[in-house]
């Protein structure tokens, strides 16, 4: 399990998400359902459709310098004591470590470099229907699978986008039930298979700002995923 933890260095201009070793990670274990070929999950520069290594969670959420600020939620949280101020800053040095670990990482098909094309841009865009947080953006996903026309009415562009990328991305799974199943994602459901808020309450950035109890949730929840998922990686290895 600790394999899929460790924290995964960029190497060169390459994210951790996008290194030999990510691509090795999604070849294992996306082999049969996306692509059997390793070549289809190398991150080349120039190169336009393949498998792109994606962090599900991402620090730009509430930790990132153009959305959620940690550190000034606190200093307006003068009811924090300075134990409970160690508490969170502790959970926050586990989230940002976790972040870019195997556990945390997937491919998505990387069609063009634009956002209306591109599924890891519009993830992480979009003037804030998504800004890389993956409740929201599963939400849709979800969506697209059981209730397409809910969606198209919700957002055009998403659906425009889903249905682009369906033919080698979403039709590789079928259904939302196996596409949770073969991305690692059933710690994001509840027990009636619902999909887990990363927190309640408050607008989503930008221009939010979130309360102290608001990124402890979003922390937690995301700590508690990510090393869920790892055991659930650790597993499969363990019944080969």
């Amino acid at each position: 399990m600790e394999k899929y933890l460790e924290r995964i260095e960029p190497q060169g201009a390459l994210w951790g998400d996008a290194t030999p070793k990510a691509a090795d990670f999604y070849f294992e274990h996306w082999k049969g359902t996306l692509s059997d070929k390793r070549e289809d999950y190398e991150f080349v520069p120039g190169k336009d459709r393949f498998y792109r290594g994606d962090c599900i969670f991402s620090e730009r959420t509430v930790l990132g310098k153009n959305n959620c600020r940690l550190t000034a939620s606190i200093e307006r949280s003068i009811e924090l004591t300075g134990s409970e101020i160690e508490v969170l800053l502790a959970k926050t040095e586990r989230f940002r470590h976790l972040f870019v670990t195997l556990a945390n990482f997937m491919p998505l098909w990387r069609l063009g470099g634009y956002s209306t094309t591109n599924l890891n841009l519009a993830k992480g865009g979009w003037g804030g229907a998504y800004r890389d947080f993956p409740d929201l953006w599963l939400n849709d996903i979800r969506l697209w699978y059981e209730e397409p026309g809910a969606l198209e009415r919700k957002n055009e562009r998403t659906f425009e986008l889903f249905k682009i990328n369906a033919e080698n991305y979403f039709e590789r799974f079928g259904s939302w039930e196996e596409y949770v199943d073969n991305n690692y994602l059933r710690d994001f459901l509840d027990k009636d298979h619902e999909i887990i808020s990363l927190f309640e309450g408050g607008r989503r950035p930008p221009g939010g700002i979130l309360d102290v109890s608001q990124i402890e949730d979003f922390l937690e929840n995301s700590i508690r995923i990510i090393e869920a998922r790892a055991k659930r990686f650790a597993e499969k290895d363990r019944l080969r």
